[in-house]
């Protein structure tokens, strides 16, 4: 029997938003630092204590996928969203 993977619920205050230049949408809980980003196969990923100054820098990076990849993926504990 294959052990059912946890899923976390999306933060209620979380909006989704196209990110300009990407296949990817995110949201910011300021106040909970949960950053959700959803990929362009579906799935989203909750990013835990995201700081402000990294979630500008995705908006306002030339290449999100990059700055993404650099910054985020692997840096911040990340949790499969329901």
């Amino acid at each position: 029997m294959t052990k059912a993977k946890k899923l976390t619920k999306i933060h209620p205050s979380v909006v989704f938003t196209s990110v300009s230049g990407s296949s990817l949408m995110a949201g910011y809980a300021r106040e909970a630092g949960d950053l959700a980003v959803r990929f362009k196969d579906g799935k989203t990923y909750i990013y835990k204590s995201v700081d402000d100054a990294t979630v500008k820098g995705l908006a306002e990076a030339a290449s999100k996928g990059k700055y993404f990849t650099s910054h985020i993926k692997n840096k911040f504990i990340a949790e499969q969203a329901e």
